[in-house]
């Protein structure tokens, strides 16, 4: 069921965030990981809080959200737009890469879902079961 949901997640934050693709708009503030914020990263940063909010959830660590306690077991490692300078200026290298793990531990990583901004091509993977492009 996870990778279902991290699927989802991420094809909702490259909804949110295509009006601003090739912007280079830029905000006056700081993520969490201390990288200027631009109107594409605050797209995808309110998009994991409403995916968060939405029902039991395991917890969340995002370069633009910083930690987001869940009700659930688990650990989501999320940056919602890996690549935000491409992004904003249109340049078709940037990704929603985002992972999942049993615990609070990189070791129990047990699925992956990187998607391609521009392309649309997604690539995911379970642990025990393969890895895939697009289906």
């Amino acid at each position: 069921m996870i990778l279902e949901d991290l699927i989802d997640l991420s094809l909702r934050i490259k909804d949110r965030v295509t009006e601003y693709l090739g912007s280079d708009e830029e905000l006056d503030y700081a993520s969490e990981g201390g990288d200027l914020v631009r109107a594409v990263d605050e797209a995808a940063k309110l998009e994991v809080e409403r995916w968060a909010s939405a029902s039991r959830r395991p917890s969340i660590l995002s370069e633009e959200n910083g930690f987001i306690k869940g009700e659930d077991v688990g650990l989501i490692l999320i940056d919602p737009i890996d690549g935000s300078s491409n992004a904003d200026r249109g340049i078709p290298f940037s990704c929603i890469s985002i992972a999942y793990s049993l615990s609070n531990s990189i070791k129990d990583l047990s699925a992956s879902v990187i998607l391609n901004i521009f392309s649309g091509d997604l690539y995911y993977a379970e642990r025990g079961k393969g890895a895939y492009k697009n289906g």
